[in-house]
């Protein structure tokens, strides 16, 4: 079972750590912080005060958010929660990701070449 809410607070000190730390140079402290943003998505997915801030003015990381989902075996799991959202947020947000997701998991449609 995962604890998302360890995870969260892990996740904060991780951003302290890369905010205060004196790195080699400015580009290796970017990418840290770059890093970061990547895997916080995961967490950030599965706190509903994060999840309500994407899906009210962020719909971009929807995208984002599906095409890790899709491509991460380990994240497979997310899934479902996933398809919840993009059927949530249907009448405001879609993109060729989403609808293809929501055609395929959803509606069942796939329409070929």
């Amino acid at each position: 079972m995962q604890n998302w809410d360890l995870a969260l607070e892990e996740l904060n000190r991780l951003k302290e750590i890369i905010d205060s730390k004196n790195f080699s140079s400015p580009l290796n402290q970017l990418q840290n912080r770059i890093w970061l943003m990547h895997w916080a998505l995961f967490i950030f997915f599965n706190h509903i005060r994060y999840l309500n801030a994407i899906q009210t003015n962020a719909h971009h990381l929807i995208r984002y958010l599906a095409t890790a989902v899709v491509v991460n075996k380990r994240r497979r799991n997310m899934l479902k929660e996933l398809i919840k959202v993009i059927q949530q947020e249907h009448h405001t947000y879609k993109d060729p990701i989403t609808e293809f997701l929501e055609c395929l998991y959803v509606n069942y449609v796939v329409v070929g070449f």
